[in-house]
């Protein structure tokens, strides 16, 4: 098999905040699109969703929502999405759940450095041109991972953060799709195993 080195992913989100019965709700329609070059789109999706808060003050928010999911890799079309910060007064620990995407704690254990532990999802594509009795030349490996341990930041400048974590990755989901082959069905489905892993990373924050 070979791959495509120049894979971009594009989105376009927009985003509103209106009212329903006095009580404030979060629209947001994301469009993405995955080319392995910039002539041909190989894969294009869509998700809309709403959230709706329900508390605010000092310490805590909490908000819940759904996110409808127009992909044929997605396992299931609609999610739940629930958003509950809190930080605890007495220890400075913070609880930051953001389902579905991860839950984690974090705390402050220097003036400009947080260490926080977790698990967090993400999904990958990597595309291929390959021809077989199985697989008809457009395909594309999915992964759904989600990888728990630590992570420890540092804000090296006034906006620069660096970051230095790692843990275990586990693979809920990998699947082999012939173009346009929906979740249910793909091709070739695999059952990879749990790895170790490391990330070291470099933000710029905004002012």
């Amino acid at each position: 098999m070979s791959s495509d080195k120049s894979t971009i992913d594009l989105a376009l989100n927009y985003s509103r905040v209106d009212r329903i019965f006095n009580h404030p709700i979060i629209y947001s329609l994301v469009a993405r699109g995955i080319t392995d070059n910039l002539n041909t789109v190989r894969r294009f999706n869509f998700n809309g969703s709403f959230t709706l808060p329900l508390k605010k003050n000092e310490n805590t928010t909490f908000s819940v929502g759904l996110i409808a999911l127009i992909d044929p890799s997605a396992p299931i079309p609609v999610e739940p999405i629930v958003n509950y910060y809190h930080k605890f007064s007495a220890s400075g620990l913070e609880l930051i759940v953001d389902l579905p995407n991860g839950i984690n704690l974090k705390k402050a254990i220097a003036r400009n450095a947080w260490l926080s532990v977790g698990s967090n999802q993400a999904s990958y594509s990597i595309f291929y041109d390959h021809y077989n009795e199985y697989l008809n030349g457009k395909i594309s490996y999915n992964t759904i991972e989600l990888k728990s341990g630590a992570t420890f930041e540092y804000l090296f400048a006034k906006n620069i953060m660096v970051s230095v974590g790692g843990g275990v990755n586990n693979f809920l989901s990998a699947r082999v799709f012939n173009d346009g082959e929906r979740y249910s069905n793909a091709s070739i489905r695999s059952t990879p195993k749990s790895t170790p892993y490391t990330n070291i990373g470099i933000s710029l924050l905004s002012l």
